[in-house]
Formats: C-alpha cells, sequence, structure tokens
C-alpha cells in the first residue's frame, strides 16, 4: 500500500473555501491551525424523582433541568506543511486559556442553530496515531441549564 506524503508525516494543510454544512459545530475561540473536531457531543439531563405508589401509581417529582456535558473529541496532528504550528500546543493553549479556572465567563458552543454557554473543565489526550504523529484530544464542558427551563 503507498502512502501519501510519506516523507511529511504528522503534518496537515489547510483548504480553503469549505464554511462547513447547516449542522456544523462552533466553539467560542477554537480557531487552531493543527487541530480539528471530529465527533461533538452534547448530554443533557432533567433532575427528577421517581416515587412508586403500593396503588401501583407512580408520580414523578420534577426539580428542574441539571448542568450537561458538552465533549468535544478531536485530532491534533503535529504541524502543518509550512512547520509554523503545533496541533498539541494549539490544544493545549485554547484550555489554559479558556478553562474554568482562569475565566469567568462561559464559553459558548453552536450546534448548527442552538447555542449552549458553559464552563471549560477538562482537557484529556492520549496518542492516536505515532506513525502520523497523530493524538485524540477531548475537551469537556460542564454545561448550563437553558433560562427559563426550570
Amino acid at each position: 500500500m503507498s502512502e501519501l506524503l510519506a516523507c511529511r508525516r504528522g503534518t496537515v494543510v489547510i483548504m480553503e473555501g469549505c464554511e462547513g454544512i447547516p449542522g456544523k459545530v462552533k466553539l467560542e475561540g477554537f480557531k487552531p491551525m493543527a487541530s480539528i473536531i471530529v465527533a461533538p457531543s452534547i448530554g443533557q439531563r432533567v433532575n427528577v424523582q421517581f416515587q412508586t405508589s403500593l396503588e401501583k401509581s407512580v408520580y414523578v417529582y420534577v426539580f428542574g433541568d441539571q448542568m450537561g456535558n458538552v465533549i468535544m473529541h478531536g485530532i491534533a496532528f503535529a504541524g502543518r506543511c509550512d512547520g509554523n504550528y503545533s496541533g498539541l500546543k494549539d490544544v493545549f493553549n485554547y484550555y489554559k486559556t479558556f478553562r474554568a479556572s482562569t475565566r469567568a465567563k462561559p464559553v459558548t458552543v453552536t450546534f448548527g442553530e442552538e447555542t449552549i454557554s458553559g464552563f471549560l473543565i477538562a482537557l484529556d489526550m492520549s496518542p492516536k496515531d505515532p506513525d502520523y504523529m497523530m493524538v485524540d484530544f477531548k475537551l469537556t464542558i460542564s454545561s448550563l441549564p437553558k433560562e427559563g427551563s426550570a
């Protein structure tokens, strides 16, 4: 099997002109040059309690919404073809700048038409492909319940 760009492992090039699709994801301030978001996910839950009675009835008590989670899975490349950027450095710098311990206001995530606000609480990184110098990363954001949802 032949390899493309085998002499330039771990590099990526940016193709101009594609603005994405209607369901695109946008993470406030995330503009790294050698990292991409590949699998965003959202988790939201309700504060609820169920109580069964002896008469086979079930009572449901709802106490509003819990904080949710937004998880951004991505890939960081060792660098770009021009050698000016490191995806690892991009992701670390983003985390250091936008994490909840250094920023008083929430970050904004946009999924198509839906906007969610929350606090960046974790960064996890692990090797993906050592041959091509790629690393998987995961940014975890604790999302705030929408106003008026209680």
